[in-house]
């Protein structure tokens, strides 16, 4: 059975095990530390307002990650999920609740699409349209 590491993302066999190279994180040091855009923007993401909205959007998507279900690639279900923001809330603040700039993926893929590694017009492309009435 295969698992996703949750510091880094690997996608590791459970039987062979995975020794993470990435060091648990201080966040009350790096919110001490940060400028007040990231104090901001960090304060978001634990908001009542955010946690809502992830999960609806986690819904949207089935609980699975949209970029492994298009590619018929393994495909992460359950607790190794996020929600990722197509366009960075440092840039597009006014788009953090919307539901057409949010996408669920996999550890590994949100770390390849925060990096740019995949690129925002694909991620935009795997975003459901709105089911009308």
């Amino acid at each position: 059975m295969f698992k996703t590491c949750s510091r880094c993302g690997m996608i590791y066999n459970e039987r062979t095990g995975h020794k993470c190279s990435n060091p648990k994180r201080d966040y009350k040091r790096d919110y001490n530390n940060a400028s007040e855009d990231r104090k901001k923007i960090q304060k978001f993401r634990w908001s009542k307002e955010w946690q809502h909205t992830r999960d609806k959007i986690k819904a949207r998507d089935k609980f699975m990650c949209a970029y492994c279900w298009y590619h018929d690639k393994y495909v992460s279900y359950g607790e190794q999920l996020e929600v990722h923001h197509i366009e960075p809330l440092s840039k597009a603040w006014s788009k953090r609740t919307n539901e057409n700039n949010l996408i669920t993926l996999c550890k590994a893929h949100h770390r390849m699409a925060d990096n740019g590694e995949i690129d925002r017009k694909t991620l935009k492309k795997l975003v459901p349209p709105p089911k009308f009435l």
